[in-house]
Parts: C-alpha cells; sequence; structure tokens
C-alpha cells in the first residue's frame, strides 16, 4: 500500500512538471515548433517534451511520443524545412484569413496547424488526428527492415548524411535512367498503335510521338522515384533541395505535354480544315494555336511557382498593376495583337488572296498574332503590322465573283467593213462558247478610229477562283482570237506612219479633185442614208 501511494504521488509530480513545462514551451507558435524539433534532435533527445506540443492528454504514455516522431518525420521526408526567425513569436498571434488563434507553417500541406488552446499552442487536434494518415501517405514503404541488412562500415555520416545515402542515391539515379528507357519505349510503342487507328497519317506520328511519349515517361518516372525516395530517409538540409526539384518537375513536366500535345491537336484539326470549302478556319487555327500556346506556358509557371509555396494571389495582382503599365509600354504590340483579331473576325482577306492595299500587293502567305506576311509579284515577302493593316483600305482582288478583261483589237484601215462585222460576231461567238468567259454582260464592238488602227473594244468577263486560272482563261481566248483572225485573213495593225507625196514630177497628181457643190455632196449623204435606212433594224438590234 505504501508503494502504491509513492507510485501514485510520483506520477501526480511528473504530470504537474509536465503540465508546467508545457506552459514554457508552448507559449507562443515559435516556442512550440521550436520544443517539438528541438527534443528529437540525437544530441538532445527527450521525446516527452516534444510530445507536449501535442493537444493530447498528458498520460504519460509513448503514444503521444511516437507521434511527435512520426510528424517530424513526415516534415523532414516531405522537405518542410522550418526557418524559426519566421515563425511569430506573439502568443496573441491572429491567422488575417479565419481571424482566429491559428498558425499554418506550411501552405502545402494546411492539414498541419497550430492552434491556441488554453493559453498554450500546441498542434491541434485535427492534425493529430491526420498523423497517422500522413505518414502512410508519406512513407507508403516502411524501411526499418530495410535499414537492418544495411553494413556498419556505410553508416558513418558524411557532410551530415549516411556514406549509404549516397550510394542509394546513385542507385536510384542509374535505375531511374533505364525504367526511363523502358517506360519511353512502351508509351512510345501503344501511342503509334492508337494514332494509327485516329490518323491515317504517319508523318504526323513521326513528328509527335516522341515529343509526348518522353515527357510522359519521366513523369511516370518521377512518379516512381517519388514513391520509393523515402526509403531512404535523407536528411532534412538535403531533403529540402531534392523535395523541391521533384516538386516543380511535376508541373513543368506537365506542362510540356499539353504544350507539345496542342501541336497534335491542332494538326488534327488543320486536316478536318482542310477538307472545308472556307478557308477561314484554316487562317484561324495558327493563331489559336500561337495563343494557347502562351496561356498554357503562363499557367504551368503560375503552377509551379504555387508548388512552390510562392503566393500567386499577390503575385497577380501586382502583375495587374504591373500589366497596367506593360500595356502602355507595349501600345503597338497590343495594337498588333487587337489587329490580328480584328481581321479574323472581319475576315478582309484570307490565305491565298491576292489583295492591293496602301504600300503593296501581292498574295497573302501567313496571318500570324503580330503581322500579315504577304508574297510580292517580285517574289519577295513583306511583312504588315497587323494595326496598320486593319486600318487600311485594301482592295482584295481574290474576292472578286468574276474577272475583267478589257482589251483593244487594232485591225488595219484597208480592213474592209463586212470582214470587220463578220470579225466581231466570231469574237462574241467565241465569248459564249468558253467555258470560262461570262456570257452576260459583255461588251465586243469597233470603238474608235486610231491613228494607225481601226480599234475594238473587247471587254468580257472571266469566272475563275484565282489568278492563275484567270491567266490561263485571257491566253485562250486570245489565242482564239488570233485563230479566228487567220482564219478569217484579217490583219492586225501596228504603229505605222505612212509618208504620202502629193505631187511627182511627170506623174497624176494624189490629190483628189472635188467638181462638185455643196448641194450635191448633201444629195449624196441623204440618198445614201435613205437608201439603208430600211436595213438598219435589221443590222443595228
Amino acid at each position: 500500500m505504501k508503494n502504491f501511494i509513492l507510485i501514485t504521488l510520483f506520477l501526480l509530480l511528473n504530470l504537474s512538471l509536465l503540465s508546467q513545462n508545457r506552459d514554457e514551451l508552448t507559449s507562443n507558435p515559435r516556442k512550440t515548433i521550436e520544443t517539438h524539433l528541438k527534443y528529437l534532435q540525437q544530441d538532445n533527445y527527450r521525446p516527452e517534451l516534444s510530445a507536449l506540443t501535442l493537444n493530447i492528454a498528458i498520460s504519460g504514455n509513448k503514444k503521444s511520443e511516437e507521434l511527435a516522431k512520426k510528424l517530424k518525420r513526415i516534415l523532414d521526408e516531405r522537405g518542410l524545412y522550418v526557418v524559426i526567425d519566421n515563425i511569430p513569436d506573439n502568443a496573441n498571434y491572429k491567422d488575417k484569413i479565419r481571424n482566429e488563434s491559428v498558425f499554418i507553417p506550411f501552405k502545402s500541406v494546411p492539414e498541419i496547424y497550430l492552434r491556441k488552446v488554453d493559453g498554450n499552442w500546441l498542434y491541434s487536434k485535427e492534425t493529430v488526428n491526420n498523423i497517422e494518415d500522413l505518414y502512410s501517405e508519406t512513407f507508403p514503404l516502411e524501411n526499418y527492415s530495410f535499414k537492418n541488412y544495411i553494413p556498419d562500415s556505410l553508416k558513418p555520416k558524411f557532410l551530415g548524411m549516411a556514406i549509404w545515402k549516397y550510394f542509394g542515391l546513385l542507385i536510384f539515379l542509374l535505375l531511374s535512367l533505364v525504367l526511363y528507357r523502358i517506360v519511353s519505349w512502351i508509351i512510345g510503342y501503344f501511342l503509334i498503335k492508337i494514332l494509327r487507328k485516329i490518323l491515317n497519317n504517319s508523318s504526323v506520328i513521326v513528328n509527335y510521338i516522341n515529343p509526348i511519349s518522353n515527357p510522359i515517361s519521366f513523369l511516370i518516372v518521377i512518379s516512381i522515384v517519388s514513391f520509393f525516395l523515402p526509403l531512404l530517409e535523407i536528411p532534412i538540409q538535403f531533403n529540402v533541395w531534392v523535395s523541391n526539384i521533384i516538386k516543380v518537375l511535376y508541373p513543368i513536366t506537365l506542362t510540356m505535354i499539353i504544350y507539345r500535345s496542342s501541336d497534335l491537336i491542332a494538326d488534327f484539326y488543320s486536316l478536318l480544315a482542310a477538307k472545308t470549302e472556307t478557308t477561314v478556319d484554316d487562317n484561324l487555327i495558327p493563331l489559336v494555336r500561337k495563343v494557347i500556346k502562351i496561356i498554357i506556358v503562363i499557367l504551368g509557371l503560375l503552377y509551379s511557382l504555387s508548388v512552390l509555396g510562392v503566393e500567386i494571389t499577390p503575385l497577380l495582382a501586382g502583375a495587374s498593376v504591373g500589366g497596367l503599365a506593360l500595356a502602355l509600354a507595349a501600345q503597338d504590340t497590343l495594337k498588333n495583337f487587337f489587329g490580328s483579331i480584328t481581321i479574323y473576325t472581319d475576315s478582309p482577306f484570307e490565305i491565298g488572296d491576292w489583295i492591293v492595299f496602301d504600300g503593296g500587293e501581292g498574295v497573302v502567305e501567313e496571318i500570324r498574332v503580330r503581322s500579315t506576311r504577304i508574297r510580292t509579284f517580285h517574289n519577295s515577302v513583306i511583312s504588315v503590322p497587323n494595326g496598320i493593316l486593319a486600318d487600311l483600305k485594301i482592295d482584295n482582288m481574290g474576292r472578286r465573283r468574276f474577272r475583267r478583261f478589257r482589251s483593244q483589237i487594232g485591225l488595219t484601215y484597208d480592213t474592209p467593213p463586212d470582214l470587220i462585222d463578220a470579225y466581231i460576231t466570231g469574237l462574241r461567238e467565241i465569248v459564249k462558247e468558253h467555258p470560262k468567259t461570262k456570257n452576260d454582260p459583255y461588251e465586243i464592238h469597233l470603238n474608235e478610229f486610231g491613228t494607225s488602227s481601226l480599234n475594238i473594244l473587247v471587254y468580257i468577263f472571266f469566272e475563275v477562283e484565282n489568278w492563275s486560272q484567270e491567266l490561263k482563261a485571257r491566253q485562250e481566248f486570245m489565242l482564239e482570237a488570233i485563230r479566228l483572225a487567220k482564219e478569217l485573213n484579217v490583219r492586225f495593225a501596228f504603229p505605222t506612219s505612212t509618208l504620202h507625196i502629193e505631187e511627182m514630177p511627170g506623174e497624176q497628181s494624189l490629190t483628189p479633185s472635188y467638181s462638185d457643190n455643196r448641194e450635191t455632196f448633201f444629195n449624196k449623204a441623204i440618198t445614201y442614208v435613205t437608201g439603208r435606212k430600211s436595213k438598219y433594224k435589221e443590222e443595228f438590234k
């Protein structure tokens, strides 16, 4: 009975001392976290004091100590390095968002946090309840049995880490390279089979299979390495770097996969767009491709920063202010960007159109985000900023429903009127029979008396889709006009000068003599017209 009383008094005294120690060691967030980590170090190992930081009854059993140890192992393995000076030492600290006496030391693991309870800053009950689950996630494979087989000669430390762990890292690296090759081959093989069923285009498969399969394989290898890496239990000072590298590799690799997949998807839609009648979608796909890539890179960068613990909200707020200054400094760039949007929405021209604008003309080759590339008829390339091009007056020759052809055919002055009439009639028949000419309207008439020829006006239209077809149709019509002239023995005139010598000694003068008077001339003219009057209605329809 006496011994029982002594033991009871000893336990009560011990609990009283522990309670007193808890008040001293957990008075503010900094003291609590420092106590938790400090008393689990090899040179100051007192787990019973470390366990005081948990919001659990002070019972003196080993359960609370084991939980405290597991919590430290979780922090170490996840690379959650604690900078004591960055932790508030204010006993009345309040979280600004929750407006509660709560402190979250790691934004990436919000399940671990301190809460003020009866004047003591302790790891919350929610944290204590989550320790086992977090431990299972962090250490899916226990390594206690594994460590028993390590030779004692490899257990001494070098630069703060056991020698066997250096060998472990080297083995991990070599196995990762081998695993990467194997997974890359397997992924590539299956992707080729899938793409061959979707796309009947071997060039697309060859161009995009490796760029996509390699980062996918790398992502799988990273996941496998992350799963087995806790076996090494790398010290926190090293694990911070290893953990951060692995953390940032995830979003970078994922961004790379999505970025390269966008090329494959864009090319797939390009194949579909090529089958449509309009070229609007052909023009739009390159712009959408570039904009989507920019968005993917920006989102990937923000995701990578958030994984490293960088606050994105203040960064975005600062970016909005900086964006205003950037917008003012890059007005021309923004003008060109919105100019490209205007070009795509209004669609004043498409790729392949022949356009004439203030400053040049040519065939549109490519519509980019900033500028439009135009191939001139000198085979040079003009890059016109879209902001300028959107404001210009553009004559789109490629949008013509019909292509006009206007020319003059000159006949010699000695061509008989009936032959001229027959030739003009033949030209009109050529227009009616040619498959590329528009039958209505067209105009072919004897139009003027030239200085050296009788000029026939040819004013017709071709129904063709592009300039090349227009030139071909012109050639066909002109060759037919030449063949018809040869058939009728019509002579084409060319600029000539005839020298007339009115009088030569001993020869008759070439100057005609007019013996009739004015009245006779008028009578002859009226008689001619009167005689032709009955035929005008038939001839001049």
